[in-house]
């Protein structure tokens, strides 16, 4: 879990006292956790402070255990247990599902303790209240289940809240889920020969090192990026370097010394030359690629001007949003090269150098729009409109998931 993912940073004394060496458990920063599953008492707000690191400088971060405060809790002591020891559960054995499923296991487990499906559900937001949830919703509790059983984005503690109060056992819930669900491939043990795959759950894997003997966790993308034993695979920059070579394309070189992961680092894009400072991991989880890779490929670009090379052929891209967009192109009638926007050069496509083709352009341009363009035009829908212009910009590297409604709708 990286700094990024949560808003404050949370400890417990106890765990602090018997860790060898202080650290952030992560079930002390999951969303709706505030008192610790382990010892049942509040967990405290804490603070970095800096120090040096292995370089001399002060960009080292380490727990300041004077800046201290306990966290306030939101619902009586019982319930705030129920539900921390819940969410470690999750977080031990994290199931892979989305919100849908999510949803349909509610549903069918309100039926199962006799509860009715539909709004107002009976007796379920009386329950909640007297059961100690009521108030985690900070509003209307029937009006809250409604939402988290009918939308398609939910607000994550209050759904924890209601998931508590129907399972009481975790394991229950887990069952329920995972009861319509068929069996996932086994992990490809092949790929990585030098580890034993001992579990998968799907999103994390227990993993052995051949090597030393190290059992730990991992997500199985990490491996396939470069990470592996904490114990023997390597020191960081090494690993990071191989990790690069993985991002996008695979061109891209680190300026300087690597800090360290959670850190600025700078990137150079060799395909585009441009440098920029970026979150070492950040850079690296989220996948942030440079700019000019978001857009269309050489390929699907000459396929845009000239797509048989007839007369011009793209030497150079500079990608970029709309006007932004910037391309280097060769006349094959001259043999000339010459720079233009892209939109540009598609409502006029005649070669800059020796105007060849330029009266012919400006003729294609004034009578390109025949009846049957213009009828098509015209009787085009909003919808048809997009769908067409998301096909050309973005070609096949995106799929959109959701119908286009209006400009001002998300997708």
């Amino acid at each position: 879990m990286m700094m990024s993912d949560v808003p404050e940073l949370h400890v417990c004394p106890e765990c602090m006292a018997e860790d060898e060496e202080p650290y952030l458990h992560t079930v002390h920063q999951l969303p709706g956790v505030r008192m610790c599953p382990k010892h049942r008492i509040p967990l405290m707000r804490v603070k970095y402070r800096k120090a040096q690191d292995r370089f001399g400088n002060m960009n080292q971060k380490v727990l300041d255990e004077t800046s201290m405060v306990q966290i306030p809790l939101r619902a009586d002591p019982e319930t705030e247990n129920r539900i921390s020891r819940f969410m470690a559960d999750l977080h031990e054995h994290t199931p892979d599902t989305d919100l849908v499923e999510l949803q349909a296991v509610i549903l069918e487990r309100m039926k199962k303790l006799g509860y009715p499906v539909e709004a107002p559900y009976g007796n379920l937001a009386q329950d909640l209240t007297v059961a100690g949830y009521g108030e985690l919703f900070n509003e209307d509790v029937g009006k809250c289940i409604r939402k988290l059983l009918m939308r398609d984005t939910v607000v994550f503690e209050k759904a924890i809240a209601l998931l508590t109060f129907l399972f009481p056992d975790y394991d229950d819930f887990h069952a329920a889920l995972m009861s319509g669900k068929t069996n996932t491939e086994d992990f490809p043990n092949d790929l990585f020969p030098e580890y034993i795959i001992r579990k998968n759950s799907g999103w994390i894997a227990e993993v052995e090192c051949k090597k030393c003997g190290q059992v730990f966790h991992i997500h199985p993308y990490a491996l396939l990026i470069g990470c592996g034993c904490p114990s023997c695979s390597g020191d960081a920059d090494a690993i990071f370097a191989w990790q690069l070579t993985c991002l996008g394309d695979g061109k891209y070189k680190l300026e300087g010394e690597f800090p360290g992961y959670g850190l600025p680092v700078k990137i150079r894009h060799e395909t585009c030359g441009k440098v920029r400072s970026v979150n070492s991991s950040d850079l690296i989880w989220m996948e942030k690629r440079c700019q000019c890779e978001k857009f269309l490929s050489k390929e699907q670009l000459q396929d845009r001007i000239d797509r048989g090379r007839k007369q011009f052929t793209i030497m150079e891209y500079r990608g970029g949003r709309g006007s932004g967009q910037f391309a280097t192109i060769r006349h094959e009638g001259c043999g000339q090269e010459f720079t233009i926007g892209l939109q540009t050069f598609e409502r006029n496509p005649y070669c800059r150098r020796c105007n060849s083709n330029r009266a012919h352009a400006d003729e294609f341009n004034r009578q390109s729009e025949t009846d049957a363009d213009k009828f098509k035009k015209q009787s085009e829908t909003d919808a048809d409109k997009f769908n067409r212009q998301f096909e050309t910009l973005l070609g096949d590297e995106y799929d959109l998931l959701t119908p286009f409604m209006a400009g001002s709708k998300p997708i």
